[in-house]
């Protein structure tokens, strides 16, 4: 066994420091790359439709917090844990999921449908304004992930969350922040697609609305249960620090932005010569 010297642990906990602070900063700015992919190519005007995007999470993630609060009392261990011998809590997991997923729904239809001006494109104002759900949402948990970083710095290790940063072998913190971000990026492909579909429903297919909010429930319902079967809590939805859980994350977060970039690409087109930025698919 390699005995490590004080100087060289300390080295070593300041280094782990920088690594989460800078991996917070990042899991701040990921947004940015589903957004250069996608809305420097399918732009719309209302850039105010982000803004009302952020203000529609806000206020889904209060009514929908409250719903589950309300609910909690009748519900066997509540919506944040799941006892693996237990099918039921899964069921309750995505009835949580289901709920969230649904104000958030129902609060982009609201402000899309007031947007809808004859034959605008609408899928494009879906698309801005779930740019504008997705940036905001969790991004609280990178302000703490740069807030730990730098408490590390100093050698802060109050916290079972500090502990576990400050101890955990570096491949698997390394990972583990990896799976955070790609959360993060997921995310807000996810949200997205959630903006278009609903613009879809608002254009005639009614179905669609219901396609979004299962989206948005399946995606934070699996990321979820990754994190509770692990972790025994969901603070941490890429699953901590835990190598296996964060392999498993990544490559879910991956297939979900792959699937949703790709769900989008064949639906949305370039501008036409006609200046009319799109034929509203089915």
């Amino acid at each position: 066994m390699i005995k490590v010297s004080g100087k060289e642990e300390d080295k070593l906990v300041i280094l782990r420091g920088i690594l989460i602070a800078l991996s917070g900063f990042v899991f701040i700015f990921a947004p940015g790359i589903p957004m250069g992919l996608l809305y420097q190519r399918y732009r719309t005007s209302q850039r105010s439709l982000l803004v009302w995007g952020i203000g529609i999470w806000l206020l889904a993630q209060l009514v929908g917090n409250f719903t589950k609060s309300m609910l909690s009392p009748l519900i066997r261990g509540g919506f944040d844990s799941i006892d693996p011998t237990d099918p039921i809590g899964y069921l309750f997991a995505f009835l949580g999921s289901f709920i969230s997923a649904f104000f958030l729904s129902l609060g982009l239809y609201f402000v899309l449908r007031r947007e809808r001006k004859g034959d605008q494109p609408e899928i494009f104002y879906g698309l801005t304004i779930g740019f504008g759900a997705g940036v905001i949402a969790q991004v609280f948990n990178g302000l703490n992930l740069v807030g730990s970083g730098f408490r590390l710095l100093f050698g802060d290790t109050s916290t079972p969350t500090q502990i576990v940063f400050a101890e955990a072998p570096f491949l698997d913190l390394i990972v583990g922040l990896l799976a955070l971000i790609l959360f993060r990026i997921a995310l807000l492909m996810i949200s997205s697609l959630m903006g278009v579909l609903i613009a879809l429903a608002i254009a005639g297919n009614r179905r669609k609305f219901w396609l979004a909010v299962l989206f948005g429930a399946v995606f934070e319902w699996i990321a979820i249960v990754i994190a509770l079967l692990r972790m025994g809590d969901s603070r941490f939805l890429a699953g901590g620090v835990d190598l296996v859980t964060s392999l498993i994350a990544i490559t879910f977060y991956v297939f979900a932005f792959l699937f949703g970039y790709l769900w989008l690409t064949e639906r949305l087109a370039p501008a036409k010569p006609s200046g009319k930025d799109l034929a509203m698919p089915s």
